[in-house]
């Protein structure tokens, strides 16, 4: 009895700090997503790529201090693995340089919408790039979520046809991030990067990408310019966004860790589903009927496509369960 008791305190206990771990993991999503804009919006800071570098840089140094904390044990750089990680590095930073650059022509509620659409442009890649099959299910999850789109978009009054076709390119490069993962961080042992250590490398490589890209296209002699930014004020606002980007990648790593993957899926769905209201209010977007039924549809085929994905990985536990079930029974 006693013993079940203390399994019983346990699985409580990690459940509770699961949940915990969620809350966190959605207060900082939403809270980095709309500092962001607000960055841009309300403090004047018109440099996407140095305050994605210092995301990077943030990411880099924190990481480090985690990898040292925990003992985390990290794997040797091999020829083949640096080649493989700056290359994905390159993507990664294309990835979060448009994401930033876009927020700052297209309002957060509309991004949070057309990067709706990652879901059927990540179908289409596995599909040409992969081989992988899906069900009819999924295809009526994309076609809600392309409707949806449309209707969010159509209308819009502060639509920038630039910056929308910009995070439509943005979610491109997610999905072909998402895709591209296993082929380009894969070891041919089969053994993975810890998530720490993979953070370290990807962000050190990233903030030199991005500070050298900053050099060239002027940024960095603009920010010199500019000294109306060279106050204590910005320098704590910058640091204070940095520490959050990290946190907000430390909180996923435990909130993961700790939770199954239904209360991801839930999580991920209510954290697109707040910021839109949130940004909605906070920078006053104008939002007609039109966009806002449009805006609930695209939700709801993200939430079903997610549902259909939890039920496939749900059902491929089971299989695998009843097969090794099998297997002990003939031994």
């Amino acid at each position: 009895t006693t013993n079940k008791s203390k399994a019983s305190n346990l699985k409580f206990n990690m459940a509770s700090q699961g949940i915990v771990w969620a809350i966190i993991w959605l207060a900082l999503n939403i809270s980095v997503t709309i500092m962001n804009k607000a960055i841009f919006a309300f403090w004047s800071f018109p440099f996407p790529i140095l305050m994605s570098s210092i995301h990077m840089l943030f990411s880099a140094v924190c990481s480090l201090a985690c990898i040292s904390y925990y003992k985390v044990e990290r794997k040797p750089m091999t020829s083949p693995r640096i080649r493989n990680l700056l290359t994905f590095s390159l993507l990664f930073c294309a990835n979060i340089l448009v994401s930033n650059i876009c927020l700052t022509f297209v309002n957060v509620s509309l991004m949070q919408v057309i990067r709706a659409t990652i879901p059927g442009i990540t179908i289409v890649l596995s599909m040409v790039m992969l081989g992988k099959t899906y069900t009819l299910e999924h295809a009526v999850a994309v076609c809600l979520v392309v409707v949806g789109v449309a209707g969010a978009t159509m209308g819009e009054m502060e639509l920038h046809v630039i910056g929308a076709l910009g995070t439509f390119f943005g979610c491109v490069l997610s999905s072909l991030k998402s895709v591209l993962s296993k082929r380009f961080l894969g070891d041919a042992d089969g053994d993975g990067y810890h998530s720490f250590d993979l953070l370290n490398r990807m962000a050190t490589f990233a903030f030199f990408e991005m500070l050298i890209l900053g050099f060239l296209n002027g940024e960095v002699s603009q920010l010199i310019e500019s000294t109306d930014l060279h106050t204590p004020g910005m320098l704590i606002i910058l640091s204070l966004n940095g520490a959050m980007a990290f946190a907000l990648n430390f909180s996923n790593f435990m909130f993961t860790q700790g939770t199954n993957a239904l209360t991801v899926t839930v999580a991920g769905n209510l954290k697109n589903m707040l910021t839109i209201i949130i940004s909605v209010f906070v920078f006053r977007n104008p939002i007609t009927f039109m966009n806002a039924v449009g805006t609930a549809v695209a939700m709801i085929g993200g939430a079903y496509y997610s549902w259909i994905e939890h039920k496939i990985r749900e059902f491929g536990k089971t299989a695998h369960t009843h097969e090794l079930t099998k297997v002990e029974a003939r031994k």
